[in-house]
């Protein structure tokens, strides 16, 4: 869905039919670069609470765009969680969830960059991961952090935290990685180009 409304019914009433009552539409921030987007919303009387006299209104529908605000070519990670539950909306973006939009979009450049909240923080944030790598780097990828002083990423000595795959080209910088445990590579198990 491209947008939400405040309100799924309005009520007019014989105390009321002459007032306005305002519907407020927000555009749903998918933080996904899917160009703008066409939908509409239905305007229907319900033939169960109104009198005779509406049942025969015409539907009404409200034609509206959604117009991308997302940069193409960049992810904003706005979560310190390390989480992929399918929730991709502002506020709500992992870094685990940044690189599977960045290896979904191909072989194109994508910068993963983080949120002013993150990157203004004074003291050292840490994604802690949930026990599992993050998914493998499978396309042109750029990680820029905040700062090494700034932001960790800590595989909690139970996963490694970076892969990248044959085909994957990863630029990182302005982080810290710590604590990635694995056999080979406990931070970068690298089968094709690191910088």
């Amino acid at each position: 869905s491209q947008g939400t409304l405040n309100v799924n019914q309005l009520q007019f009433t014989p105390e009321n039919w002459d007032q306005v009552q305002q519907v407020t539409l927000t555009s749903v921030d998918d933080v996904i670069v899917d160009g703008d987007v066409a939908f509409s919303i239905t305007i229907t009387p319900d033939d169960n609470l109104s009198d005779g006299t509406y049942n025969n209104v015409d539907v009404k529908q409200i034609d509206l765009v959604s117009i991308d605000n997302e940069v193409p070519g960049q992810v904003i990670v706005d979560t310190l969680d390390d989480e992929d539950d399918g929730n991709r909306t502002a506020g709500d973006l992992s870094l685990r969830e940044a690189i599977l939009i960045a290896n979904d979009l191909g072989q194109s450049i994508d910068n993963i960059i983080f949120s002013d909240a993150i990157n203004n923080s004074t003291t050292l944030q840490t994604i802690t991961l949930n026990g599992v790598q993050l998914p493998p780097i499978q396309s042109l990828v750029t990680i820029t952090g905040p700062g090494a002083d700034k932001l960790s990423i800590n595989g909690d000595s139970q996963s490694r935290i970076f892969e990248v795959m044959p085909g994957g080209i990863l630029t990182i910088s302005g982080l810290t990685l710590e604590s990635g445990f694995d056999a080979r590579g406990g931070a970068i198990l690298n089968f094709n180009f690191l910088n």
